[in-house]
């Protein structure tokens, strides 16, 4: 926005203005906050009684389904649990009807082979009350087990009887009263005749009642409770209401009843006894029985009370929602224009530059930072294009290029990046920024923000950081060539100093030779101080140019066995430990890409030393192998000779350092820091931990991993 907020004035009483006008709206002001507040009710309210209504419809169909959900499975399994039994009753009775050797007893009618038969029928099927054989016009012939008294009485007019007689395949009956002294109970038959195609007798099988309700026990009983099993003269043989009584409960003449013996399956509500009651039927067709969901309306009232409670709470949570938006409106437009102000004040105390444009490159927003920037006071910056202050003219043609490309494909190749490029001031000159544009979108038009910083001081302090590198890159290559002439010259005093030794050497063998007799005891000794001396410094020179050569030598890497290398430095120690007690534990090493030669002198060196300063123990023990250190594999060598003190373990790798006197531990000091320059060569690493008279362990790694012992002294790293 260009200009600021209208500014409204109070007519003044010069005016000559009726100020009674102006408590007009004073007076309409209640009845339009009336009609807002009735407003607000009336949205608030409506939406409420809506919420209400569908909450309730859908809470209640939402039960009514769980319940079913609950008890259709149950139901299924009521009604396959006892199909499968009938169906397996049935095919068991006909295929022992089928037997030829119950055919063979009954057609000589003889009586103890069928009572046999039946005896090993009832063996194999344990849950059958009893098995029975009738001759065709219904009198009992033989069962097992046995009646205790025969009953004269025909079964001729039994319905079971009757269907097994005329089918073709075994029936199962209802459920039939028996005679029972102290309890009232009954059963289930299973029939089918003997010789279907021409029957001669029926052969049955009693299931009693308990054994048909202990089918059920797979039914969860929470379930069983809404459950009837109904035979096909509408009795209730298993449910619940009935599991502990063996009295038969003829249901037949309920409308629900008929249906399901009828066929019929389906979920509806009824009425029954004045109560409202939700029916699902499963008729079992195979036997011409049903099954019965039967689940009272006050049992879904029930469960749909659990819900109501938090209907309730949340009606009157919705309820003070409602009356609460236009607070919160309210609130939300005071605190958008605080935001909206909140922004601009950001813009204009940054101390970045910020430039908007709009898609035709005009500037529509313009902050403090950048009128100093650029030297634009912000009215005249306003509406101009940007191509034509801020931009070199070397980089208008592009910008005006790329603008128009995002306005063609939407597609903008510097939009949120950060880029650096340069920017004109008002005067002409240019310096360096730093850019980040970002596109927004404003009442469906685009616009793109842009902060802008100076990096003048920035780029001279690279420019300067670059001039340093190069000097350093120079000092470094000074300080190269200087360690190159150094061993060069390290190298050329040793192998100088050689010829003289050996003139020493050799003119003090022939002094001890041939003029011996003629020294006297001092002389001898001092002599033999001479050739010690001379021995000293000849292996001091040999170490030296071996340690000088180490700086020209490069690597010739190859793969390489270390157990092959440990195996054939310790072989080369043999002759030294000829009369000591010293044992080799070397545990298994890895193949790597190394230096063999370079290597196998790391080994020796390393070896050599545990050798020498082990000497003091009746038995020697040195350890050589592998080790994971916080996730690095890393080689060791362990001794148990005399250690050192780890305070003074900066000293180790150092040419020429020793922690040890000469006369009790011969040595030049060279061979740890021989050891330590092949490891760093190979850019691995060498440390050492110990302690005094508890023996020294030294690790080193060949490949550049990143190692770390916070309890070990790391030296050379």
């Amino acid at each position: 926005m260009r200009g600021g907020p209208p500014v409204y004035e109070w007519p003044r009483k010069s005016d000559n203005k009726d100020f009674s006008t102006l408590n007009l709206p004073k007076k309409r002001q209640p009845k339009k906050r009336w009609r807002l507040y009735a407003a607000l009710v009336v949205c608030s309210v409506l939406p409420l009684v809506l919420f209400i209504y569908a909450a309730d419809r859908f809470l209640r169909s939402a039960t009514t389904k769980d319940l079913l959900q609950k008890t259709g499975p149950a139901a299924d399994i009521a009604a396959n649990v006892i199909e499968e039994r009938m169906t397996d009753a049935k095919a068991s009775l006909s295929a022992f009807a089928a037997d030829p050797a119950l055919l063979d007893a009954w057609k000589h009618r003889d009586l103890l082979r069928l009572t046999a038969n039946l005896h090993t029928a009832h063996e194999l099927k344990r849950q059958v009350a009893s098995f029975e054989i009738y001759d065709s016009s219904g009198h009992l012939l033989a069962s097992y087990p046995e009646a205790r008294h025969q009953s004269p009485t025909s079964m001729a007019s039994s319905d079971w009887f009757t269907a097994a007689m005329h089918g073709k395949s075994a029936y199962v009956s209802g459920a039939n009263p028996v005679a029972d002294a102290k309890k009232h109970t009954w059963a289930v038959t299973v029939a089918v005749a003997i010789n279907p195609q021409h029957p001669e007798g029926v052969l049955a099988a009693t299931y009693s009642d308990d054994t048909v309700k202990n089918w059920m026990h797979s039914v969860a009983p929470s379930s069983m409770k809404w459950i009837s099993v109904l035979d096909q003269n509408g009795v209730i043989l298993a449910g619940a209401d009935f599991s502990g009584s063996s009295d038969i409960h003829d249901v037949s003449s309920h409308p629900e009843v008929k249906q399901v013996l009828a066929g019929q399956d389906g979920t509806e509500f009824i009425w029954q006894g004045g109560k409202r009651v939700l029916v699902t039927r499963h008729p079992l067709s195979s036997l011409g029985w049903g099954v019965l969901v039967e689940i009272p309306a006050q049992e879904i009232d029930k469960a749909f009370w659990q819900f109501e409670r938090p209907l309730a709470f949340l009606a009157l949570v919705f309820l003070g929602l409602a009356l609460a938006i236009g607070i919160v409106i309210a609130s939300l437009y005071r605190r958008l224009r605080e935001s909206e102000e909140h922004t601009r004040q950001i813009i204009t105390s940054a101390t970045d530059a910020f430039v908007t444009i709009d898609r035709r490159g005009a500037i529509t927003d313009w902050n403090p930072k950048a009128e100093e920037l650029f030297g634009w006071p912000r009215a005249e910056a306003l509406g101009q294009q940007l191509h034509g202050t801020i931009i070199p003219p070397r980089y208008r043609e592009p910008h005006l290029q790329g603008l128009k490309h995002f306005l063609e494909t939407g597609e903008g190749p510097v939009l949120d990046k950060r880029i650096e490029l340069s920017a004109l001031h008002r005067n002409g000159q240019e310096f360096p920024v730093e850019l980040s544009i970002t596109r927004v979108q404003r009442d469906g038009k685009d616009y793109f923000n842009a902060f802008l910083h100076d990096i003048t001081e920035r780029k001279r302090a690279q420019e300067e950081i670059g001039n340093l590198n190069a000097e350093l890159h120079v000092r470094v290559s000074e300080l190269e060539e200087r360690n190159k002439a150094l061993e060069a010259f390290s190298y050329s005093v040793s192998h100088d100093v050689r010829a003289p030794l050996r003139n020493i050497a050799g003119f003090s063998e022939i002094l001890q030779e041939e003029h011996a007799q003629q020294l006297s005891p001092a002389g001898l000794d001092y002599l033999n101080r001479i050739q010690k001396n001379v021995a000293r410094m000849q292996r001091l020179v040999d170490d030296l140019l071996r340690f000088a050569r180490l700086g020209q030598q490069g690597l010739s890497l190859q793969t390489t066995d270390l157990n092959e290398v440990v195996r054939e430095v310790i072989a080369g120690f043999e002759n030294d430990l000829a009369g000591r007690k010293v044992t080799f534990e070397v545990s298994p090493l890895p193949t790597m890409a190394c230096d063999r030669g370079l290597v196998t002198q790391v080994f020796w060196n390393l070896l050599a030393n545990a050798i020498k300063f082990t000497r003091v123990r009746e038995h020697a023990d040195i350890s050589i192998g592998e080790s994971i250190q916080n996730g690095a594999r890393v080689l060791f060598v362990r001794d148990n000779g005399v250690g050192f003190d780890m305070n003074h373990a900066g000293k180790l790798f150092g040419a020429f350092e020793r922690l040890h006197r000469y006369d009790e531990f011969e040595g030049t000091g060279v061979g740890l820091a021989t050891a330590q320059r092949i490891i760093l060569k190979h850019q691995g690493r060498i440390w050492a931990h110990a302690e005094l008279d508890q023996g020294a362990t030294f690790f080193f790694s060949l490949q550049p991993e990143k190692l770390r012992d916070d309890t070990s002294a790391m030296v050379g790293a």
